[in-house]
């Protein structure tokens, strides 16, 4: 039962956080996912090439290594992740410049 509480109170607080985050924040999360389509469809050009990403990194066993990074394969994976985080940490910098009067941080 112990499992079961925690579990209950775990998911209480992410409904909190999800339900209580600012303008700012849904717009730069909108922003992080709709660069992340945009580069998906440049870097990986399809499912297959996503999954052939995923199967490169499986090679390595899970490790993070910097040998890792020498894999095309995982080196895509991790670009990719990075200009799609990137952009909605920019965004969310950004956009009180931007648009003051909607977005406040």
């Amino acid at each position: 039962m112990a499992i079961l509480t925690q579990v209950q109170q775990e998911l209480t607080q992410w409904i909190h956080v999800l339900t209580s985050a600012s303008s700012l924040a849904y717009a730069s999360a909108g922003a992080g996912v709709f660069f992340a389509v945009l580069y998906f469809k440049i870097i990986f050009r399809d499912f297959h090439g996503f999954r052939d990403s995923l199967d490169g990194m499986a090679r390595w066993g899970g490790r993070w290594v910097f040998g890792a990074f020498l894999n095309w394969e995982a080196l895509k994976f991790v670009i990719w992740v990075l200009l799609s985080v990137g952009a909605g940490v920019l965004a969310y910098c950004r956009l009180p410049v931007m648009f003051p009067q909607w977005f406040r941080p």
